[in-house]
């Protein structure tokens, strides 16, 4: 008896039902991907971006003519975590921490907030690729704004917010390939030194003062106490 037919039949049989739990399984997390985005991720979104934009505008005060509510903005994406990872999770955890317990330095409550909105973008990046369709263009955006709210984070940790926010600035001056070294995956690294003043923080730095004084996109006249800032920060 030629029991080949049966055999392609049954395995035929076999790889359709696989193939069909496939599809169905990725139509699952377009669909879920799809939910997170219309209910957690697009309420959120524009106002993370745009916060960074204006806190850290360089005419802020003059062209900046909305500003961003961080403390309203903060509760909208804490009230809908259950759409989120378990870094955004963790992230939104410190900050809630931060505003119940004071540690001593007073300004923790600001960098969680701002590691929030970094782990909020880097679920949106996430988010959009099992979405699927997404403009390349909007993608690149948000992971530029994220790594700015990395930069921020290391730098509000180690300055305050106020100072932060006073270096990121000028971060407009600085060229393309200066950014270019920092991969999202080497600021993630940064941010979870648990001592500030680690050697790779101290590099980090020392890199960003080398190219103020040293490689700037553009001519325009750096502030000296930009760089007083990131020196007496090396000197200690």
């Amino acid at each position: 008896m030629d029991l080949l037919p049966l055999y392609s039949a049954f395995f035929g049989a076999l790889a359709g039902q696989v193939f069909s739990h496939i599809f169905t399984k990725r139509r699952d997390r377009q669909k879920e991907a799809l939910e997170t985005y219309q209910k957690f991720i697009y309420p959120s979104l524009n106002d993370v971006m745009l916060y960074y934009e204006t806190e850290t505008h360089f005419r802020k005060g003059h062209d900046v003519e909305r500003t961003i509510d961080s403390e309203v903005l903060t509760e909208e994406i804490a009230k809908n975590i259950i759409y989120g990872n378990s870094k955004l999770m963790n992230a939104i955890f410190n900050y809630n921490s931060s505003i119940t317990f004071f540690d001593g330095r007073g300004y923790s409550k600001d960098v969680n907030m701002l590691s929030m909105y970094f782990w909020f973008l880097d679920f949106a990046i996430q988010t959009f690729k099992k979405v699927g369709k997404i403009e390349k263009e909007i993608v690149k955006n948000i992971k530029l704004t994220q790594k700015m709210y990395g930069f921020w984070v290391i730098l509000a940790d180690i300055f305050g917010l106020e100072i932060s926010i006073e270096i990121m600035k000028y971060s407009w001056m600085l060229k393309d390939s200066y950014f270019n070294r920092y991969s999202i995956r080497k600021i993630k690294s940064l941010m979870a030194k648990s001592s500030y003043n680690s050697p790779d923080i101290k590099d980090f730095i020392f890199e960003m003062k080398f190219s103020f004084e040293n490689d700037l996109k553009y001519d325009d006249s750096l502030p000296n106490y930009i760089i007083e800032y990131l020196d007496n920060y090396l000197k200690n």
